[in-house]
Formats: structure tokens, C-alpha cells, sequence
């Protein structure tokens, strides 16, 4: 979910303070006097959530006593859910594979007969049209098999479709999916109006045709995000904003009406979701430029933030991306997927930024630089770390894997077949180590 450094004006009811009170104001004379009032209701996991959670008994003994016998064992104990940790940014379209893009083992899974199978499509990089008219039809008739069969996987389909959660939207989606599958337009809002209004009688022509698989009308707030480092106009991701049956009147964040950015509702989102469905896990990317309620709307439901290890050294020490500056609640990266690799990343980077990078991690230019950037991310205090798996390789810009604002040539990068996961003896061993020197594993 995005927080976008945009939301400046979010109405939030968060105050500047520590985030378990809130004030209240009262003026007298030229002053005003404020005063902190507990919140309990903000503290939800946050008290919990990095502290130690086997705390040892209270030290019965007075002054001059005997320690316990067992005082030596009396070690703070690490809640589980807040150990360090670290993850491998690869999308499944780049797994390896013959097909010329990741699969699913439809044969193993007797969905599909190895004689259907097509023709192997070697390929380095996705080509979505090509595999989308060699794959939709034996998709199609692997779900017509799974719907026929009997035995353990169709058990599982029928638990999947009576579970409570999913039932709630799975049906609305499935008809989503097949209207959006008979028009070709660009978006939802272009349907025939009998349709887009969920007429009952358009939905019923639907689902006959369909039933294998089972004002104007165009919206008027729409999603984007404002200029920022990957492109001067900002951008128009053109997903509707939709007034749910929630206490707030619209969406969350990045609202745009006539490239106008609106307040959005902050705090009261996360009271309706949280009281909906839990404390689910939310991670923000606050990236762009952050202002202070964005931060204390982040801090207030506990979600950890973001950093990049590239945004981190054109500027000064206080750059919130440099390790030094990362909160225990965070998400470090060395670059997402919209940044290009680091090894493309560091062949343009101007000669300043890049006299930082090597004083900073204290590397010379005959370092490697992917493996450099790597440890500093392992390193750091932030619980989580993510490593992109063109990192891990040690590649360039060709294996980038979205270059934020263009539609075309995205999402397309796949590990080659000389680098299958068995050939990558090496990488797993150097970033093993440096997951246990770091206390990662």
C-alpha cells in the first residue's frame, strides 16, 4: 500500500506527540495550555511488537541478598514474529522454464497430459502475447478438469470457494474477470452501461456464456502519484477510488481530480480495516518526499516503512535511506522492482554520488559493488531486508524489471537458462554467510 509523500494534507487525528496520547488544547491568554491524554486504543501490537516477550520473574531478593540460583539464565528471549529476516525479490513470471515463462506443474498435478504440452519457447525475456495465445486454451482445459475431477485437489478448490473470506469476492470477481475477458477496451468503465450497472439480466448473458468458469459511469476520482524521482509529471494509474460502506468518504491516498491531490481520510482506514479483518501486517512505501503526518500516520498503525539503499547517497547524513539512519521497523532494500539493478544503477551514477557510496561502505572501485550494497542491506538495523534476484546475480540493466511511468518492454526479465537454480552453488553459499553473520537466518 502507498503512502505517497503527496498527503500533505491528510486530516489525521494523529498528533506530533508519542503516538499512545492525544492532546487537547485549551487557550488562555496569548498561550495554550496542552495536555496528554492515553490513547490505550493505539496501542494495539505496538506495545508488543519489538519488546522482548519472556521477560524473567521480578527479582524478589533485597539489597545484599543471593542472587537466584538461576540468575545466569535469565536472558531476554526475542518475540519470534520480530526476528530479523530476509527475503528474495523474483517475481514468478522469472522463474526458469521451457515455456517461456514461470509454470505451474499442471502435468504433475494430472490437470494436463505431458503429449498436450507445447512445443518448448526458450526464451530470456517474457513475451505475453506469445505465451498468452500458446497457454489460455490449455489453462482453459486445465480448469475444466479440475472442475470435473474428484480427489484431494478439488477438495481444496471447494474449500477455497466456501471459505468465508474468499466467498465474500469471489464471485463478483470471477464475473469481473469474464466481462472484462468478452470487450477489448482499455478499463471497466467502457463496458455497455447494462453491464458496468450490474443490470441482472446483462449479468445472466454472462454467465451462460461464461458459466464454465463462472450519471455516465466513468469515475470521478481516480488514483496516481505525483512527480518524483522516476518521473516529472508524476503518474496516472487510472484505478477508480470508490466509496465503500466504511466511516470515511473516499479512498485512501494519491486521489486525483483534474491533477488536484484531495485529503484522504488517514487514520480512520485503518480503524475500519483493522476492526474488519484484525491486526493484519501492512507495510507502507513511504518513498518521495515524506511529510511528518505521513510518518506519524504510519508510526500510529504500527505498518514499518521503506528504504532503498540507492535513494540513500546523492545527498547528506541525514538521508533517511542510509543505514545508519533505518528504524528496527522498516523494510530495507537494495533496490525495488522499479529501480534498475545495481550494477546498471552504478555504471550511470554520476562520479560524486559514487565517491559516497565507496567512502560510505568503505569499498574501493575493484570491490564488487552488487555484493557491497547486499551486505549493507543485510547489515542493517531494519528487521526486514529484501534482495532483488538480479542482485544476487550480479547483473545490469537489461535484467531491470519496471521502469516506472512507460507501458511498454515491463516485467519481461527471466533468469536464464545458463543460471538455473542448481548452477547458483556460489551466490547461495556467499549470501548464506552473510545471512548468518547478520542474524538473518
Amino acid at each position: 500500500m502507498a503512502l505517497h509523500g503527496s498527503h500533505s494534507h491528510l486530516p489525521s487525528t494523529l498528533s506530533h506527540h508519542k503516538l499512545t496520547t492525544t492532546t487537547t488544547t485549551t487557550t488562555t491568554g496569548l498561550f495554550s495550555k496542552i495536555s496528554l491524554v492515553p490513547r490505550p486504543e493505539r496501542l494495539r501490537t505496538l506495545a508488543t511488537q519489538f519488546q522482548s516477550t519472556a521477560s524473567p520473574p521480578p527479582l524478589a531478593t533485597a539489597v545484599g541478598e543471593d542472587l537466584p540460583v538461576d540468575y545466569a539464565d535469565w536472558f531476554p528471549t526475542t518475540d519470534a514474529n520480530c526476528r530479523r529476516r530476509a527475503g528474495v525479490l523474483l517475481h514468478p513470471t522469472s522463474f526458469p522454464g521451457p515455456y517461456g515463462i514461470g509454470d505451474l506443474e499442471l502435468v504433475k498435478d494430472g490437470l494436463l497430459m505431458k503429449e498436450e504440452l507445447p512445443r518448448p519457447l526458450h526464451a530470456d525475456r517474457v513475451n505475453y502475447s506469445t505465451v498468452a495465445d500458446m497457454k489460455d486454451p490449455l489453462l482453459r482445459k486445465a480448469a475444466e478438469r479440475l472442475i470435473l475431477s474428484e480427489g484431494e485437489l478439488k477438495g481444496q478448490l471447494e474449500d477455497f470457494r466456501k471459505d468465508p473470506d474468499i466467498a465474500s469476492w469471489l464471485e463478483d470477481a470471477a464475473y469481473f474477470a469474464a466481462i472484462d475477458n468478452s470487450f477489448n477496451v482499455l478499463s471497466w468503465y467502457e463496458w455497455p452501461e447494462p453491464l458496468k450497472n450490474r443490470h441482472l439480466a446483462a449479468l445472466e448473458e454472462i454467465y451462460q456464456n461464461e458459466k464454465d468458469f463462472n450519471s455516465k459511469g466513468f469515475p470521478l476520482l481516480v488514483s496516481g502519484v505525483p512527480p518524483d524521482a522516476f518521473s516529472e509529471t508524476g503518474q496516472l494509474w487510472d484505478s477508480s477510488k470508490f466509496n465503500f460502506v466504511l466511516p470515511f468518504p473516499h479512498a485512501l491516498y494519491d486521489i486525483i481530480v483534474y491533477k488536484a491531490y484531495l485529503v484522504g481520510p488517514g487514520e480512520s482506514l485503518f480503524d475500519a480495516i483493522f476492526s474488519a479483518v484484525g491486526n493484519i501486517n501492512i507495510i507502507a512505501e513511504d518513498l518521495g518526499v515524506i511529510t511528518e503526518d505521513v510518518v506519524q500516520l504510519r508510526k500510529s498503525i504500527g505498518a514499518p516503512g521503506m528504504a532503498v539503499l540507492q535513494f540513500g547517497f546523492g545527498s547528506d547524513a541525514r538521508n533517511p535511506h542510509l543505514p545508519h539512519n533505518h528504524e528496527r521497523n522498516q523494510v530495507v532494500y537494495t533496490g525495488t522492482h522499479d529501480n534498475d539493478t545495481i550494477r546498471g544503477w552504478w555504471q550511470v551514477l554520476q562520479q560524486e554520488e559514487k565517491s559516497n557510496v565507496l567512502r560510505y561502505l568503505s569499498i574501493s572501485k575493484e570491490d564488487d559493488i552488487s555484493w557491497a550494497l547486499i551486505g549493507a542491506a543485510l547489515a542493517s538495523v531494519a528487521r526486514t531486508s529484501i534482495i532483488p534476484m538480479q542482485d544476487i546475480l550480479g547483473l545490469g540493466s537489461s535484467a531491470r524489471m519496471n521502469i516506472p511511468a512507460t507501458q511498454f518492454g515491463n516485467w519481461g526479465w527471466r533468469i536464464p537458462n545458463s543460471m538455473g537454480f542448481d548452477s547458483l552453488n556460489t551466490e547461495a553459499k556467499k549470501l548464506r554467510n552473510l545471512l548468518t553473520m547478520f542474524g538473518r537466518l
